[in-house]
């Protein structure tokens, strides 16, 4: 529907800017990171929501102490090395964007809510300790901002489905009986045309008869003229 359209593209801004900055991220960057033997905390953190959305394994739950500050435990060693040593992993991204994001379910999401939450998880803090990889953070929110728009307009897109469907019921049922009329029509068609030819020539039996009977009656006439 018109409305569910309207609700969608709420998200396109985000999904855009997602888009953009995942664009900004060189291969350079990803060496950069390959290349530390102890990437910033900020990183490995997004990662970790990078690795929540990608539904890939983490380390078990557990927390530690950064500057005096509680911090999610993170899964660098786990996952987020292996993912960022992929040749692919930017096209991972940009094609999860484009293709599984519907699959973004309420458990990831709340799993994603504890990073989310963390003051030091934006992009400015990931820029300053990473650069242009701060556009890692920009997709992970980007993706949680697209699964709560996108769970309000399914309700209304399953009931467009539904719809279409019954409509496609009703179109086929249509179809069949329009064939149905024609099929009907047509021997129609041809027993009016047998009845006219009937017609025709009972009216042609007709005026022969009745030619006949004139030519007897000219002809009895003439012979008792001779008698």
């Amino acid at each position: 529907t018109e409305e569910a359209k309207a609700d969608l593209a709420k998200a396109q801004p985000a999904l855009e800017e997602a888009r953009n900055a995942l664009d900004a991220i060189t291969p350079q960057d990803m060496k950069t990171i390959k290349a530390m033997p102890k990437p910033p905390d900020i990183v490995k953190q997004i990662l970790d929501g990078v690795c929540i959305l990608l539904q890939l394994p983490l380390a078990p739950v557990s927390t530690q102490s950064v500057h005096g500050r509680p911090m999610i435990g993170d899964s660098w060693r786990v996952s987020g090395a292996g993912l960022v040593a992929r040749i692919d992993f930017l096209k991972m991204l940009t094609d999860f964007a484009s293709e599984s994001k519907d699959n973004i379910n309420e458990e990831t999401c709340e799993l994603l809510l504890p990073y989310l939450n963390m003051e030091d998880f934006t992009v400015q803090r990931a820029r300053q300790a990473s650069g242009n990889v701060a556009g890692l953070c920009t997709w992970v929110r980007a993706m949680f901002t697209y699964h709560n728009i996108a769970k309000v307009v399914e309700p209304k897109r399953a009931a467009l489905r539904v719809a279409e469907g019954k409509l496609r019921i009703a179109d086929t049922k249509l179809r069949a009986k329009e064939e149905e009329v024609a099929h009907v029509e047509a021997d129609l068609n041809k027993c009016m045309e047998r009845l006219a030819s009937a017609k025709q020539r009972r009216q042609d039996l007709q005026d022969d008869a009745i030619g006949t009977k004139k030519r007897m009656t000219a002809a009895n006439g003439l012979i008792d003229g001779l008698s």
